[in-house]
């Protein structure tokens, strides 16, 4: 004969039982009390409860939790993507950057002529030829201390002014030699015109004097020439 081997019940069968076990319990119990004689009934018993069978199910979640827990489920899809937000407000202006730094000098331009150069007391030293003119300077521990002489034919319309005063606007000849000067401690801006004929320059320069442990005398300016006129 053949022994029929019976499977260990599974979690949900085990939990519907005690569910049944629990419910038939009070009402059998009742039975029997009643049919034990008039002469020595007793108070009814009282039925299970929804609370009580609760009570039961939740200690036998508690004591076979493992056993209880499937498996993970497989990940699920993306969900769409959300609509597009309101645009934010504007923010505020910022401060004002901080004033950069002075910039260096920059190249001479083309067709420009040079007129840069410091040299001390007792010197005197040629410039630059413009066309019919020639710009020297000198520098003297006599007053005036620094001079710049434009020197050939023809003539020159210029702005000339010391360093807090109102410039001098002026037409001089330069055929004798048009001197601009300075002594220590002064500075001097010159701007305008050198024509003769048709040939003409633009002149721009500043110049000053000064005497540190020595008299030196310095002038950066340059001379651009004009074309003349179709």
């Amino acid at each position: 004969m053949h022994r029929i081997k019976l499977g260990r019940p599974s979690p949900a069968l085990l939990i519907a039982l005690i569910a049944l076990f629990a419910s038939l319990g009070g009402t059998g119990y009742a039975a029997s009390q009643v049919t034990a004689g008039a002469s020595k009934a007793k108070p009814a018993a009282k039925p299970v409860t929804k609370a009580q069978v609760n009570k039961l199910i939740a200690g036998y979640f508690a004591a076979h939790r493992t056993e209880l827990k499937g498996p993970v489920g497989a990940a699920g899809k993306n969900g769409d993507a959300g609509a597009k937000g309101d645009r934010g407000d504007k923010g505020e202006k910022g401060d004002t950057g901080d004033k950069g730094e002075r910039g260096e000098i920059g190249p001479q331009g083309p067709g420009a002529i040079s007129l840069v150069r410091t040299i001390i007391a007792g010197e005197s030293t040629t410039l630059a030829t413009l066309g019919p003119w020639t710009v020297t300077l000198s520098c003297s521990t006599s007053t005036p201390h620094a001079t710049l002489t434009i020197k050939g034919a023809g003539e020159m319309w210029n702005s000339s002014g010391l360093s807090g005063v109102s410039p001098v606007i002026s037409s001089s000849s330069t055929s004798a030699g048009l001197p601009f000067s300075v002594e220590n401690g002064q500075h001097r801006a010159v701007t305008g015109f050198l024509t003769s004929g048709t040939t003409t320059y633009e002149v721009n320069f500043q110049m000053t004097a000064s005497e540190p442990l020595f008299e030196t005398c310095s002038v950066v300016g340059d001379a651009i020439p004009v074309p003349a006129a179709s």
